[in-house]
């Protein structure tokens, strides 16, 4: 099974500013998705890629919900793509214009006990600082998403990392 996620916007086309930030799902906690500028025409795909890099599941049908991409004011497309059958995650930055890849980080984060596959996903802030989940219940985060290199990530955890590291384990 094979799940592609398309973007639709082309390189010319300038991002949202800070008049009309997006929140995030569904734009507002009542999910309404509705913009306050118009989206370009969906009538082509531009490019595609694998949200989920397994080959197959042995005919059986994979209930999970998939992450959304995330979209920079610079155009970096930044998708959740799920690596292994029963856990493994990475987030990859795309160039909105073409799809090549800019970078791609991989999580230590391992998915709870579920009856079902549950989604991996970020968050980008209206400050372009992109947040995703780590292992430990830890969080990552990258301030240049729209770098064209390996991005600087960092870690941050509930208790602080200091004490974090001091014992993963727990």
């Amino acid at each position: 099974m094979a799940a592609m996620v398309a973007c639709l916007v082309p390189g010319n086309v300038r991002a949202q500013s800070f008049r009309f930030p997006w929140s995030g799902y569904g734009h507002d906690a009542q999910h309404d998705a509705i913009a306050s500028v118009p989206s370009q025409p969906l009538n082509r795909i531009v490019w595609q890629t694998p949200v989920d890099l397994n080959p197959q599941y042995n005919g059986s049908e994979l209930l999970i919900h998939y992450g959304s991409p995330s979209i920079t004011r610079s155009n970096t497309v930044i998708v959740p793509v799920k690596t292994g059958t029963t856990g493994g995650f990475e987030v990859k930055a795309l160039v909105g214009a073409t799809g090549a890849t800019n970078w791609v980080q991989a999580s230590d984060y391992i998915l709870p006990s579920h009856g079902w596959t549950p989604s991996f996903s970020g968050v980008l802030t209206p400050k372009n600082r992109f947040y995703f989940p780590g292992g430990g219940g830890t969080v990552y985060y990258c301030d240049t998403p729209d770098t064209n290199a390996s991005p600087v990530i960092g870690q941050i955890a509930f208790y602080g990392l200091t004490n974090y590291l001091a014992n993963t384990n727990a």
